[in-house]
């Protein structure tokens, strides 16, 4: 549910009164309902488009010590996915 005063979340989020709909306010030229039903149709071809893409995981770069620790849920040590990867120093002046 949406609150019917939504200006103090205009006030405190740069750019959500541009992107919120009009029906709350936003100065987005869609309704609620119009986003939500334009949204439908994309969301409901997600997996016919996964499948013309042909998206999917390539299992053998899987680090060996990872392949099974997700089969249960449970706690696992913390060394149960190992250290192996692709690591880069980030510049600290950010």
């Amino acid at each position: 549910m949406v609150i019917s005063d939504m200006s103090k979340a205009f006030e405190e989020v740069p750019g959500l009164k541009e992107i919120a709909p009009k029906d709350v306010g936003g100065d987005c030229k869609y309704t609620f309902e119009e986003i939500c039903e334009g949204n439908d149709s994309v969301l409901r071809n997600i997996p016919a488009i996964a499948e013309e893409w042909n998206i999917a995981v390539d299992e053998s770069k899987r680090p060996q010590e990872g392949k099974y620790s997700f089969g249960t849920y449970k706690d696992l040590p913390k060394d149960a996915m190992g250290t192996a990867g692709t690591y880069v120093k980030l510049n600290d002046e950010i």
